[in-house]
């Protein structure tokens, strides 16, 4: 019986300190956008934003301390852009760090219609659920199941992600659901 308990005791214990203890760092973004997106291209990178505020590179140690507070489960996308919307640095590209954030319903309507125009419901794409990957079900497949109004936050990127996290149609995007 003590043998019993102790093993679940050591399952719960490190089951949640691996999801809680991963936050996120530089060399982790950099790594994710290596795997996902063949534009990356490191030396022309000098703009960073987490969910929407601005950072510059050159503050590397605030730009850490920053992405050191993000867990990685919460993390929503990962994006690069070769292309700089906010003309700081002419001719260099911009990181996007969003996490999961509480949304109004509005939003998250807003959010679902847009995901259903993007995937017509039958390209292979990769879906997580509360943190958990799904590769059973297509996105109105998961809103048929989902109490529309349970959910925290969604997030839907075309952008591809890595492969080697998520699998094979990585290339398609990622939607991500969080239920209260």
């Amino acid at each position: 019986m003590n043998k019993k308990i102790s093993i679940l005791i050591l399952f719960i214990v490190f089951g949640f300190s691996k999801s809680i203890g991963q936050n996120l760092d530089l060399n982790y973004v950099k790594n994710w956008l290596n795997e996902s997106n063949a534009e990356y291209t490191p030396e022309l990178v000098r703009d960073f934003f987490i969910n929407g505020e601005y950072y510059e590179l050159d503050n590397v140690s605030e730009f850490n301390q920053m992405l050191e507070k993000i867990n990685i489960v919460d993390i929503n996308s990962i994006t690069y852009s070769s292309v700089n919307s906010c003309g700081y640095s002419s001719g260099k590209g911009e990181i996007y760090v969003l996490t999961k954030s509480e949304k109004t319903q509005a939003k998250i309507k807003e959010l679902i219609e847009i995901g259903t125009e993007i995937y017509d419901n039958e390209e292979p794409m990769i879906i997580v659920l509360n943190n958990k990957k799904r590769t059973d079900i297509t996105f109105s497949k998961l809103l048929s199941e989902l109490d529309v109004s349970r959910i925290y936050d969604i997030s839907i990127s075309p952008s591809p992600v890595p492969k080697e996290v998520y699998g094979i149609n990585a290339e398609n995007g990622i939607i991500k659901v969080w239920t209260e």
